[in-house]
């Protein structure tokens, strides 16, 4: 993956774009500590920069769902973008932000009714959902959700039950690599990348 190479050039490109929007989301919407981390956020802007995703599955809305959607409005108009969360309240969250900032709000939708009637893969799946009881339970689900060759960015990899689960479901499903000396943040944060 060339694009890891350059991270560090591509991301000092990619941090004036979406500062302003970053810091507002963790002033104004959700603490730092349960938003995704800076460092993930610079992460999948750059990503998307470098595979160019036409479908991206955003499991978690957030501020992932702004800065899916800040890509898909500033870059490629045709890339397709679906926010899924547990929460119905943190989904009307997320549409009220995504409006403040004149991004799209469509696909915006529940976690149950998505995993029921979803019959699409996706280039990019950003996989960020509820907390660690909920991604355990539903962690089974996700790789399928991915088109062959897809990626897969699993948040919060820093949970020992989680990184079990991850090590069980790989055989022969996808290759893991770490993401910790990037995403690395200030609470002990930080992400794998599964490659299908």
């Amino acid at each position: 993956m060339p694009w890891l190479y350059q991270f560090a050039e591509l991301s000092f490109q990619a941090q004036e774009e979406i500062r302003p929007y970053y810091q507002h989301y963790v002033t104004n919407v959700s603490k730092a500590e349960m938003a995704i981390s800076w460092n993930l956020a610079l992460l999948l802007f750059v990503f998307c920069h470098s595979i160019k995703p036409k479908k991206i599955l955003d499991l978690g809305s957030g501020f992932s769902s702004v800065l899916f959607r800040l890509y898909r409005r500033n870059y490629d108009p045709q890339c397709s973008v679906v926010s899924i969360d547990d929460s119905p309240i943190w989904l009307e969250t997320t549409r009220r932000v995504l409006g403040l900032h004149g991004l799209s709000d469509e696909r915006l939708s529940n976690w149950s009714e998505f995993i029921q009637e979803n019959r699409d893969a996706f280039d990019l799946v950003s996989y960020d959902l509820g907390y660690e009881h909920v991604r355990c339970e539903n962690f089974s689900k996700i790789p399928s959700l991915a088109n062959e060759g897809g990626f897969i960015v699993v948040d919060d990899a820093q949970w020992m039950d989680y990184q079990i689960l991850i090590k069980r479901a790989r055989r022969g499903t996808f290759k893991c690599y770490s993401l910790r000396t990037i995403t690395l943040d200030g609470w002990g944060r930080y992400s794998l990348l599964l490659v299908r």
